[in-house]
């Protein structure tokens, strides 16, 4: 890929050019099995092409003091897609996986960081902060249908706070509808949206050691990011590391 930037101490404009590469997993080569539960085979394709893309985004970033704020539109062109196809063979439901030709995504994205502790020249840093994007356009070009799998949007927020080697941040997670394949049915269907929430707190002492724990799914609130596998329930780490 290829980009530009002009800045000057509160705004900066950049554009970029990429090109994308994904070649198909062995699964999509060379699968050939049963799944007990639903009685489907899982049959590979041979002569699947890898999948490309060619993306373009230009954006604005504007530093105030406390406040920045990043702005970008992007527009990707797939050729070659990779997607899942269902059919019938002796008998047998099967899924096996086509280059189903080209597709386009494109939106835009919002970064949004307020950093209180400057603004209220608090003893201690503390910032809310969100990152945002919404697709605009989602078309498999060939059928004129939503691409499935892809949320309409996502929305990450959180609030963090640091002060003198303790650290805490609680974060939101918002993601959109999406149409996926209700393996049940078979049907195409709209999956809604869900969200859920995270904590984690850091303390760093001896210069090197950092111990973190984190209370992930805060609320234990039942979601879940593909169809018939729920994310865990209220669930808790710790983890001690050390930076050289």
């Amino acid at each position: 890929g290829a980009g530009v930037k002009f800045f000057d101490e509160k705004l900066r404009l950049r554009g970029n050019v990429g090109e994308g590469f994904k070649s198909p997993t062995a699964d999509q080569l060379s699968a050939d099995y049963y799944h007990s539960l639903g009685g489907v085979r899982y049959l590979g394709n041979p002569d699947l092409d890898p999948e490309t893309s060619m993306t373009y985004d230009i954006g604005a970033d504007l530093f105030l003091e406390a406040l920045t704020l990043k702005v970008g539109w992007f527009h990707t062109d797939y050729e070659d897609k990779i997607v899942q196809q269902t059919l019938v063979v002796d008998g047998i439901n099967t899924t096996t996986y086509v280059n189903h030709g080209d597709a386009e995504i494109a939106g835009f994205e919002v970064n949004l960081e307020w950093a209180m502790g400057q603004t209220f020249r608090l003893p201690f840093a503390a910032s809310i902060w969100s990152n945002m994007t919404f697709n605009t356009t989602n078309e498999d070009e060939e059928t004129g249908t939503d691409i499935q799998y892809i949320s309409d949007y996502e929305v990450k927020s959180g609030l963090d706070f640091n002060y003198e080697g303790i650290g805490a941040q609680l974060s939101h997670v918002l993601v959109g509808p999406q149409m996926i394949t209700n393996y049940d049915t078979y049907a195409i269907e709209e999956k809604g949206s869900f969200d859920y929430w995270d904590l984690t707190l850091r303390y760093h002492f001896n210069k090197n050691w950092e111990i973190k724990g984190s209370v992930l799914n805060l609320f234990d609130q039942e979601v879940e990011w593909v169809r018939g596998h729920l994310m865990p329930e209220r669930n808790y780490r710790i983890g001690l590391t050390y930076h050289f």
